[in-house]
């Protein structure tokens, strides 16, 4: 879980705007680099810790309660406005008199503007500049125990930036390495994509280890190391 009273650091990257067709000039435009996502449950389950009065069930009624009020109020008309953002349905269409002589058919969607809540976060976020597609792992944690140590058996998930890879490539894959250098590699997986790889922990000596992922991009080798160690049980 990310320390939730710091300001926070989003990492860009720059890529060429190709919309710009002149020899004399090179315009570049940023972009973020995604960690991954986060859903209702996971959001659910960290309110529900560090001794919350509230449990997981409860908040899930409350969640499920307010989603409801919204659509209801939504589908009369209403602008509905919250801390984080505010909802609106709005019509879109194109008539081509008031007669409504129909060119394109009009349609209902929701409009979602930010509040001011998310409005400041986002004015103080620092912004961490990063080459294109550079691989990094952010976290690794154990979906079986959500212990801080490992065991063979146990299911695992590893968070980051491009750190999916080729399966079928026998260079390639995810290596858990010891303090000698001693690489071995993981076997099953459930899950590989560019931020998420889900696997099975393979059996190991009990030690500190580190975790390396190893990807080819044409003819080059690209190595994500972990910062860090993790406890093999």
């Amino acid at each position: 879980m990310p320390n939730l009273h710091d300001n926070g650091e989003i990492e860009y990257f720059l890529f060429k705007n190709n919309l710009i067709d002149s020899p004399n000039q090179t315009d570049f435009l940023p972009r973020t680099a995604s960690r991954g996502s986060v859903n209702l449950e996971h959001l659910i389950k960290e309110a529900a810790k560090g001794g919350s009065s509230i449990t997981e069930e409860e908040f899930r009624s409350t969640v499920d309660k307010l989603t409801k009020l919204l659509v209801q109020y939504l589908i009369q008309g209403y602008k509905v406005v919250l801390p984080f953002a505010s909802f609106k349905i709005t019509v879109k269409g194109r008539m081509l008199d008031k007669a409504e002589s129909i060119d394109s058919k009009p349609y209902a969607t929701v409009k979602v503007t930010a509040g001011q809540v998310l409005i400041d976060a986002a004015s103080k976020v620092n912004l961490k500049k990063i080459e294109p597609k550079q691989s990094k792992i952010y976290s690794i944690k154990n979906l079986t125990t959500e212990l801080a140590s490992f065991t063979a058996g146990d299911l695992a998930i590893v968070k980051g930036a491009s750190i999916g890879f080729d399966l079928g490539s026998p260079l390639t894959g995810l290596f858990f390495v010891d303090a000698s250098g001693n690489e071995t590699r993981v076997l099953e997986f459930s899950t590989i994509s560019a931020t998420m790889i889900k696997f099975k922990v393979p059996p190991l000596v009990a030690g500190e280890y580190s975790i390396k992922i190893v990807n080819v991009k044409g003819t080059s080798m690209l190595i994500t190391q972990m910062e860090g160690f993790i406890t093999v049980t």
